[in-house]
């Protein structure tokens, strides 16, 4: 994505995220979380980007202002807010890992949220991919202190059928399990391998409460 790119793909993320789009759309104000309610408006984004790279697959983003992201306790359950109303991700009563997340989305400069094989059967992270861009590029930088990732080869990654489920794999590893969406888990490997993903990182292991990749 050239200079030129990312900055007008920055700007519809800041036109849909101050409510300028979401009337153009439709869109519902963000409301609920995003592994529990499919609802979430997506911002037009793919049809706005399409003449910017063709290669690209599909992709449902939902832009947020990361520097406006804070926790907030709801009915005794940590969210992460953005804009003071809109909450991302719910973290129960995992405060710290909340505050982790917040770390994560500052040192990156995330404001994207994507997801591949929406809606959720379940509300497993490894069940579908949930990933985070910043102006739609991958997530790089220094890592984070302490930061819980596994690395792996970007050209490895494919779909395949294991015993009847369909995995997201890397050798001889899996890395998530769409169950019997084929399209949904060669969507999720075409995603990795097109934005050369090379870490998968959690918060919160075992039974993570967030996923992120980076380059």
């Amino acid at each position: 994505m050239t200079s030129f790119n990312r900055n007008f793909y920055s700007f519809v993320c800041s036109l849909f995220v101050s409510g300028m789009l979401a009337n153009v759309v439709g869109a519902a104000p963000l409301v609920g979380g995003v592994s529990y309610n499919d609802d979430l408006p997506a911002a037009p984004l793919e049809k706005m980007s399409a003449k910017l790279d063709v290669s690209a697959p599909k992709q449902d983003c939902i832009c947020f202002n990361n520097k406006r992201v804070e926790l907030q306790q709801v009915n005794g359950s940590w969210k992460l807010v953005d804009n003071n109303n809109n909450w991302i991700l719910d973290f129960a009563e995992n405060q710290e890992e909340g505050k982790q997340a917040i770390s994560m989305i500052q040192n990156y400069k995330l404001n994207n949220i994507c997801f591949a094989g929406r809606p959720f059967p379940n509300h497993e992270l490894g069940g579908r991919l949930m990933y985070f861009l910043s102006d739609g590029q991958a997530p790089e930088g220094p890592r984070l202190d302490g930061e819980d990732s596994l690395s792996f080869e970007n050209a490895r990654v494919k779909a395949e059928q294991i015993r009847g489920s369909w995995k997201v794999t890397c050798g001889d590893s899996w890395m998530l399990d769409f169950g019997s969406d084929q399209s949904a888990a060669q969507n999720a490997a075409d995603i990795i391998k097109f934005h050369g993903f090379q870490r998968q990182c959690f918060i919160g292991r075992p039974g993570p409460s967030m996923m992120y990749f980076v380059k």
